[in-house]
């Protein structure tokens, strides 16, 4: 007997192969813009905490540093749901007949999307 063509399971057999590349194909796609999405979220955090950093090393009222930004921040622009902590510790010691002052500004941003917060910590001396 000489057939040709595909028998029923041949053909049964190749469609559950094609649907499994589909899948996988579809979650690798999903997977990829996730990651993509969350390197966006995590990039505007970064840009924001290093913006935050950057105007107050910048401002030149040393002695208000923490009236004018010690606190939390929520609904940053751009990035819906998060939370900017800035903290700010004081650091005064007298050794060898010289004055050491600075402060330790330590910025970071919590939220949706940020599954590590992005922080940074800058000291700032006395002018």
């Amino acid at each position: 007997m000489n057939t040709r063509g595909f028998t029923i399971i041949e053909m049964t057999v190749a469609l559950v192969i094609l649907t499994l590349g589909i899948l996988g194909f579809g979650a690798s796609a999903g997977h990829m813009i996730r990651v993509s999405s969350d390197a966006g979220v995590r990039g505007e955090a970064l840009q924001a905490v290093e913006g935050r950093i950057s105007q107050m090393v910048m401002d030149p009222r040393y002695n208000d540093l923490e009236t004018l930004y010690q606190g939390t921040i929520a609904d940053l622009p751009g990035l819906a749901g998060s939370t900017m902590k800035t903290a700010i510790t004081h650091t005064r010691t007298f050794s060898a007949g010289r004055y050491t002052d600075y402060k330790t500004v330590t910025v970071s941003i919590s939220g949706p999307g940020l599954t590590v917060p992005p922080s940074r910590t800058v000291i700032v001396g006395a002018p």
